[in-house]
Protein backbone atom coordinates (compact mmCIF):
# COMPACT_ATOMS: atom_id res chain seq x y z
CA UNK A 1 0.00 0.00 0.00
CA UNK A 2 1.54 3.62 -0.81
CA UNK A 3 3.59 5.34 1.89
CA UNK A 4 2.41 8.68 0.94
CA UNK A 5 -1.31 7.69 1.03
CA UNK A 6 -3.21 9.47 4.24
CA UNK A 7 -6.54 8.36 5.27
CA UNK A 8 -9.27 10.60 6.47
CA UNK A 9 -12.63 9.65 7.70
CA UNK A 10 -15.68 10.22 5.64
CA UNK A 11 -17.80 12.94 6.58
CA UNK A 12 -16.01 13.35 10.06
CA UNK A 13 -17.02 17.00 10.96
CA UNK A 14 -20.98 15.94 11.21
CA UNK A 15 -20.91 12.56 12.07
CA UNK A 16 -17.99 13.06 15.26
CA UNK A 17 -18.48 16.48 15.70
CA UNK A 18 -20.90 18.58 17.64
CA UNK A 19 -21.77 22.42 17.06
CA UNK A 20 -19.70 22.47 20.51
CA UNK A 21 -16.83 19.87 19.75
CA UNK A 22 -16.11 21.93 16.93
CA UNK A 23 -15.22 25.06 18.72
CA UNK A 24 -12.55 23.49 20.69
CA UNK A 25 -9.49 23.02 19.89
CA UNK A 26 -6.98 20.39 20.57
CA UNK A 27 -7.70 16.49 20.96
CA UNK A 28 -10.65 14.89 21.80
CA UNK A 29 -10.88 12.56 25.35
CA UNK A 30 -14.14 11.40 24.07
CA UNK A 31 -15.33 10.01 20.95
CA UNK A 32 -18.68 10.43 19.95
CA UNK A 33 -20.38 7.31 17.88
CA UNK A 34 -23.89 6.89 16.68
CA UNK A 35 -25.83 4.73 17.66
CA UNK A 36 -27.76 4.19 14.68
CA UNK A 37 -26.03 2.15 12.19
CA UNK A 38 -28.38 0.83 9.67
CA UNK A 39 -27.36 1.87 6.63
CA UNK A 40 -26.51 -0.13 3.51
CA UNK A 41 -22.75 0.55 4.18
CA UNK A 42 -23.19 -0.81 7.45
CA UNK A 43 -25.27 -3.83 6.86
CA UNK A 44 -23.14 -4.80 3.59
CA UNK A 45 -19.88 -4.76 6.19
CA UNK A 46 -21.39 -6.47 8.60
CA UNK A 47 -22.75 -9.19 6.10
CA UNK A 48 -19.12 -9.52 4.79
CA UNK A 49 -16.62 -12.13 5.56
CA UNK A 50 -14.24 -10.13 7.95
CA UNK A 51 -16.46 -7.43 7.98
CA UNK A 52 -16.69 -7.30 12.00
CA UNK A 53 -13.07 -7.50 12.36
CA UNK A 54 -13.12 -4.00 10.08
CA UNK A 55 -15.54 -2.49 12.09
CA UNK A 56 -13.79 -3.21 14.82
CA UNK A 57 -10.63 -1.69 13.09
CA UNK A 58 -13.28 1.97 12.16
CA UNK A 59 -13.40 2.35 15.28
CA UNK A 60 -9.99 2.78 16.38
CA UNK A 61 -8.94 4.46 13.29
CA UNK A 62 -11.90 7.00 15.00
CA UNK A 63 -10.15 6.90 17.95
CA UNK A 64 -6.87 7.73 16.19
CA UNK A 65 -8.63 10.62 14.20
CA UNK A 66 -10.09 11.91 17.14
CA UNK A 67 -6.49 13.36 18.55
CA UNK A 68 -4.51 13.73 15.29
CA UNK A 69 -3.20 17.88 13.92
CA UNK A 70 -6.59 18.13 11.94
CA UNK A 71 -9.11 15.55 13.67
CA UNK A 72 -10.79 13.38 11.39
CA UNK A 73 -7.38 12.75 8.84
CA UNK A 74 -4.71 9.93 10.14
CA UNK A 75 -1.33 12.20 10.32
CA UNK A 76 0.31 14.00 12.75
CA UNK A 77 3.67 15.24 13.30
CA UNK A 78 5.43 11.74 12.27
CA UNK A 79 3.39 11.63 9.30
CA UNK A 80 0.69 9.24 7.83
CA UNK A 81 -0.55 6.98 9.60
CA UNK A 82 0.18 3.73 7.73
CA UNK A 83 -0.65 0.12 7.99
CA UNK A 84 2.16 -0.57 10.04
CA UNK A 85 1.95 2.54 12.90
CA UNK A 86 -2.31 1.81 12.86
CA UNK A 87 -1.62 -2.41 13.65
CA UNK A 88 1.23 -0.93 16.52
CA UNK A 89 -1.38 1.20 17.73
CA UNK A 90 -4.19 -0.83 18.07
CA UNK A 91 -2.07 -4.11 18.71
CA UNK A 92 -3.38 -5.50 15.50
CA UNK A 93 -1.16 -7.66 12.78
CA UNK A 94 -0.10 -5.28 9.39
CA UNK A 95 -2.00 -8.15 7.24
CA UNK A 96 -5.38 -7.69 9.49
CA UNK A 97 -5.29 -3.81 9.40
CA UNK A 98 -4.27 -3.86 5.10
CA UNK A 99 -7.46 -6.17 4.49
CA UNK A 100 -9.93 -3.82 6.70
CA UNK A 101 -8.24 -0.48 5.26
CA UNK A 102 -9.46 -2.43 1.69
CA UNK A 103 -12.59 -3.11 3.07
CA UNK A 104 -13.64 0.09 4.68
CA UNK A 105 -12.26 2.11 1.41
CA UNK A 106 -14.19 0.09 -1.08
CA UNK A 107 -16.75 1.94 -3.17
CA UNK A 108 -19.12 0.12 -1.33
CA UNK A 109 -18.75 1.00 2.00
CA UNK A 110 -16.56 3.99 1.74
CA UNK A 111 -15.92 4.89 5.08
CA UNK A 112 -12.37 5.80 4.86
CA UNK A 113 -10.85 8.26 2.13
CA UNK A 114 -7.48 8.67 0.17
CA UNK A 115 -5.83 12.21 0.36
CA UNK A 116 -1.96 12.75 -0.02
CA UNK A 117 0.87 13.10 2.70
CA UNK A 118 1.50 16.65 1.16
CA UNK A 119 -1.84 17.64 1.43
CA UNK A 120 -2.28 16.73 5.32
CA UNK A 121 -1.27 19.66 7.84
CA UNK A 122 -0.11 17.09 10.51
CA UNK A 123 1.48 20.34 12.51
CA UNK A 124 -1.30 22.97 12.44
CA UNK A 125 -3.56 23.41 15.63
CA UNK A 126 -6.29 20.76 15.90
CA UNK A 127 -9.14 21.82 14.18
CA UNK A 128 -12.10 20.26 13.11
CA UNK A 129 -12.23 19.26 9.28
CA UNK A 130 -15.91 20.68 7.45
CA UNK A 131 -16.26 18.03 5.43
CA UNK A 132 -19.42 19.13 4.60
CA UNK A 133 -18.44 22.10 2.70
CA UNK A 134 -17.78 19.77 -0.65
CA UNK A 135 -21.43 19.03 -1.17
CA UNK A 136 -22.14 23.04 -0.70
CA UNK A 137 -20.04 24.17 -3.90
CA UNK A 138 -16.13 22.57 -3.07
CA UNK A 139 -15.52 20.88 -6.41
CA UNK A 140 -15.31 17.05 -5.90
CA UNK A 141 -11.86 15.79 -5.80
CA UNK A 142 -10.63 18.47 -4.81
CA UNK A 143 -8.41 19.44 -1.64
CA UNK A 144 -9.70 22.34 0.73
CA UNK A 145 -9.50 22.70 3.97
CA UNK A 146 -11.32 19.76 4.92
CA UNK A 147 -8.34 17.67 3.94
CA UNK A 148 -10.18 15.27 1.85
CA UNK A 149 -9.67 13.99 -1.85
CA UNK A 150 -7.24 12.76 -4.09
CA UNK A 151 -6.43 15.61 -6.62
CA UNK A 152 -4.83 19.14 -5.80
CA UNK A 153 -7.14 22.25 -6.04
CA UNK A 154 -8.38 24.87 -4.35
CA UNK A 155 -11.54 25.02 -2.62
CA UNK A 156 -14.58 27.45 -4.24
CA UNK A 157 -16.68 29.17 -2.45
CA UNK A 158 -20.90 28.09 -2.58
CA UNK A 159 -22.33 30.01 -5.03
CA UNK A 160 -25.43 30.92 -3.00
CA UNK A 161 -26.06 33.45 -0.51
CA UNK A 162 -26.66 32.09 2.99
CA UNK A 163 -30.39 31.54 4.47
CA UNK A 164 -31.80 33.83 6.67
CA UNK A 165 -33.22 33.00 9.79
CA UNK A 166 -35.45 29.89 10.82
CA UNK A 167 -34.76 26.73 12.13
CA UNK A 168 -32.59 25.61 8.87
CA UNK A 169 -31.16 27.79 6.77
CA UNK A 170 -27.38 27.81 7.18
CA UNK A 171 -24.38 29.09 9.57
CA UNK A 172 -20.91 30.32 8.49
CA UNK A 173 -17.94 27.88 8.88
CA UNK A 174 -14.89 28.39 10.50
CA UNK A 175 -13.29 28.17 7.69
CA UNK A 176 -15.39 30.46 5.59
CA UNK A 177 -18.36 29.42 2.99
CA UNK A 178 -21.67 28.09 4.67
CA UNK A 179 -23.10 25.22 5.60
CA UNK A 180 -26.28 23.63 6.84
CA UNK A 181 -27.73 24.23 10.83
CA UNK A 182 -27.71 21.30 12.80
CA UNK A 183 -30.79 20.46 14.29
CA UNK A 184 -30.30 21.61 17.97
CA UNK A 185 -31.90 18.35 19.41
CA UNK A 186 -28.73 16.10 17.75
CA UNK A 187 -26.60 18.73 19.67
CA UNK A 188 -28.48 17.67 23.31
CA UNK A 189 -28.65 14.02 22.43
CA UNK A 190 -24.54 14.09 22.04
CA UNK A 191 -24.36 16.23 25.06
CA UNK A 192 -26.53 14.15 27.06
CA UNK A 193 -24.48 10.91 25.72
CA UNK A 194 -20.84 12.48 26.88
CA UNK A 195 -21.93 13.74 30.22
CA UNK A 196 -23.30 10.24 30.80
CA UNK A 197 -20.11 8.10 29.04
CA UNK A 198 -18.02 11.02 31.85
CA UNK A 199 -20.57 10.16 35.07
CA UNK A 200 -20.38 6.32 34.34
CA UNK A 201 -15.98 6.47 34.23
CA UNK A 202 -16.29 8.61 37.83
CA UNK A 203 -18.44 5.70 38.93
CA UNK A 204 -15.93 3.13 37.78
CA UNK A 205 -13.12 4.82 38.68
CA UNK A 206 -14.72 5.83 42.17
CA UNK A 207 -15.53 1.57 42.53
CA UNK A 208 -11.78 1.14 41.55
CA UNK A 209 -10.55 2.85 44.47
CA UNK A 210 -13.07 1.12 47.18
CA UNK A 211 -11.55 -1.94 45.92
CA UNK A 212 -8.09 -1.14 46.54
CA UNK A 213 -8.79 0.46 50.02
CA UNK A 214 -10.65 -2.40 51.09
CA UNK A 215 -7.60 -4.70 49.43
CA UNK A 216 -5.26 -2.64 51.57
CA UNK A 217 -7.68 -3.09 54.69
CA UNK A 218 -7.50 -6.50 54.81
CA UNK A 219 -4.27 -7.35 53.33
Amino acid sequence: MDADVVWAIKDWDEVFETRHSRSEAGPRRYLLIPTDRQSESYVSLMGSTGGQAAYGLFVGLCRIAARCPKRGVLADEKGPYTPRRIAEKLRASVASVNRSIEMLSSPSIGWLRRTRAGHAPVTAPVTAPDTRRESAGCAPGKVGDSGLGTETGTETKPPYPPPSGGSGGAEVSPAGGYRPRRSPRADRRAAKLAAASEAAERVRAEEAEKAQKASVWHG
